[in-house]
């Protein structure tokens, strides 16, 4: 698996699903939801920021925006399993 772990941010709109982004992550990697519409996602195998926004981009038909970024380092508040997830993942402890 790729060490790299990456942010994606979604604005779904008209026809686009949340769950076919969510299926779409799901066959790249594994994610966890950060907050609405936005995931951390350590994919299975490496890639660039661009061709990973470009599959998610190409793969909802194009019925949305998107931003990639790629997480070097993090803090937050959010919820306890994503905490817990990115912990394990990022490796830091920043949180609360």
């Amino acid at each position: 698996m790729n060490n790299t772990l990456f942010v994606v941010a979604i604005e779904l709109r008209q026809n686009a699903k949340k769950e076919d982004v969510e299926s779409l992550l799901g066959e790249l990697g594994e994610w966890i939801v950060l907050l609405p519409n936005v995931y951390a996602i350590k994919l299975f195998q490496n890639t660039e920021v661009s061709l990973l926004r470009d599959s998610i981009y190409e793969r909802i038909e194009n019925d949305l925006r998107v931003y990639v970024g790629e997480m070097t380092a993090a803090a937050w508040r959010i919820s306890l399993e994503s905490s817990e997830w990115l912990k394990k993942n990022i490796g830091t402890d920043e949180q609360e």
